[in-house]
């Protein structure tokens, strides 16, 4: 599996119309997990892609520097073609989660967004997290997404691997309760979670799998808090 390959087909990440819908809910996702009004002068992206949530996050927060890391040059591409066309100061690196090719105390901002469950060994979900805490300065802010393990979602990505129309290669779904360790391990402090509902996108022709995914993992909320598809984890990097 290639995330070049990803970028370069016709999937959810080429479609204009899901991206910039999918990008402006994940921005309230964030600002409900934050909770408050902030301004972050400099922002770090694990996991950009093409760029377009960190352009959006750069205006919200009204930043004046903006980093973005994928391992994809595809991906990369495409961000600074956006950078440019929008006329943004940026920089674009070829770079993993868990290895960021930045110095310490680099962000007062740090985020990452359905990257580091593609990891299939635990070690590497945890550097990735103390990563993100070694790059951000003191007071800095941390925002982790990643499918969560309680979510409808789990048994569809399975029948879409079986299948072999699952495009996105190894991924597992993560627990809350690991999530929160990893950050309690990596010293942050004001660790908190939120999970948030599947998005069903309007206009947009869908599969059924989709509205299955929305219905029953809405219906299990009822039962359990810790259902829904998306989960989201901030934490603080301490003054010391």
């Amino acid at each position: 599996m290639s995330w070049n390959n990803v970028w370069k087909g016709n999937n959810l990440y080429s479609n204009d119309t899901v991206r910039n819908f999918i990008t402006n809910v994940k921005m309230n996702h964030i600002s409900n997990l934050l909770n408050q009004n902030y301004k972050f002068q400099n922002i770090v992206e694990i996991g950009c892609g093409d760029g377009k949530m960190l352009f959006e996050l750069s205006k919200k927060y009204n930043s004046k520097s903006i980093i973005g890391i994928d391992i994809s040059t595809e991906a990369l591409k495409l961000a600074n073609q956006s950078a440019r066309t929008l006329n943004i100061e940026s920089n674009f690196l070829i770079g993993t989660a868990d290895n960021i090719p930045l110095p310490e105390c680099s962000a007062d901002f740090c985020f990452s967004l359905g990257v580091i469950e593609h990891y299939n060994e635990t070690q590497k979900i945890f550097n990735s997290i103390k990563e993100m805490k070694r790059i951000l300065k003191p007071g800095g802010i941390a925002v982790v997404m990643v499918p969560n393990y309680y979510s409808i979602g789990v048994i569809d990505r399975k029948y879409q691997q079986r299948k072999g129309t699952w495009i996105f290669g190894f991924q597992q779904e993560l627990k809350r309760k690991f999530i929160l360790e990893c950050f309690n391990k990596s010293e942050f402090s004001g660790i908190k979670s939120n999970i948030e509902e599947f998005v069903i996108i309007p206009g947009i022709r869908k599969p059924i799998n989709y509205y299955i995914i929305h219905g029953l993992d809405k219906f299990m909320r009822l039962f359990s808090k810790e259902f829904g598809f998306y989960l989201y984890t901030m934490g603080i990097k301490g003054e010391n």
